[in-house]
């Protein structure tokens, strides 16, 4: 079938979703902004991120986060996830 890769973040950092019912169930769905410091807390990223890092990632869409919603919730995360949206804006990729 595939490999599944199962991951978890810190209680602390489990916020920012909205429930929503699909099919007669009750799912978790995460904000915008949430689901990409989720994405960037969760997957491998350089120790230093830079203009470079910035580019190879290809994100898509970002014009349409809330810059100071995705600000204010990525000072919960870890100050790398901090670093690396600090490049995402420096670099003029959102």
């Amino acid at each position: 079938m595939g490999t599944f890769l199962y991951r978890s973040v810190k209680p602390r950092l489990f916020f920012g979703y909205e429930p929503m019912l699909l099919e007669n169930q009750e799912i978790l769905i995460a904000s915008r902004e949430k689901a990409l410091l989720d994405y960037l807390y969760l997957n491998p990223s350089p120790n230093d991120p830079d203009a470079d890092w910035a580019d190879a990632t290809r994100l898509q869409n970002l014009d349409s986060l809330n810059s100071k919603e995705l600000k204010r919730t990525a000072s919960v995360f870890d100050s790398k996830v901090g670093r690396m949206i600090d490049v995402l804006f420096a670099t003029g990729v959102m």
